[in-house]
């Protein structure tokens, strides 16, 4: 039997993180400048749909990851990728670790940061990291 879990909305904001910082800098900036003078130059209104760009794109990543539990086969499958599709099947039995995190806005929004880590992969960082609703967990 196939239990499938979808990752939490809040892992919206892990896919765009690398890119929000320097973002929304100009951003801040323009709006500022709008706010000031009521004038807003072209730059604005590009970085407002480059942010709006951004969010769709992680919406999508966001829609596209599954967590796919089989157990009668003792698996676990991590789907990912909007483009490319990228699809991980790891044997339980690999499982070196398996972690749960909470930190105090997951806990406001119900999720939890879910860790797998397996043998293989290295010691600094989890093989795969994601975020699901606290009744997924």
């Amino acid at each position: 039997m196939n239990k499938t879990f979808r990752a939490h909305p809040l892992m919206i904001f892990n896919f765009l993180k690398p890119f929000l910082f320097v973002l929304l800098i100009p951003l801040i900036r323009g709006l500022i400048q709008y706010a000031a003078s009521g004038e807003y130059d072209s730059i604005l209104y590009f970085e407002i749909m480059l942010l709006i760009g951004l969010f769709v794109i992680g919406f999508l990543r966001w829609w596209c990851f599954k967590l796919i539990l089989n157990e009668e086969k003792h698996t676990i499958t991590v789907v990912s990728g909007l483009f490319f599709r990228r699809t991980a099947k790891i044997n339980v039995d690999r499982l070196s670790s398996v972690q749960t995190k909470q930190n105090p806005l997951e806990y406001i929004l119900r999720a939890v940061t879910f860790r797998l880590n397996t043998e293989a992969g290295s010691l600094d960082k989890s093989d795969y990291e994601f975020k699901l609703s606290v009744k997924s967990a």
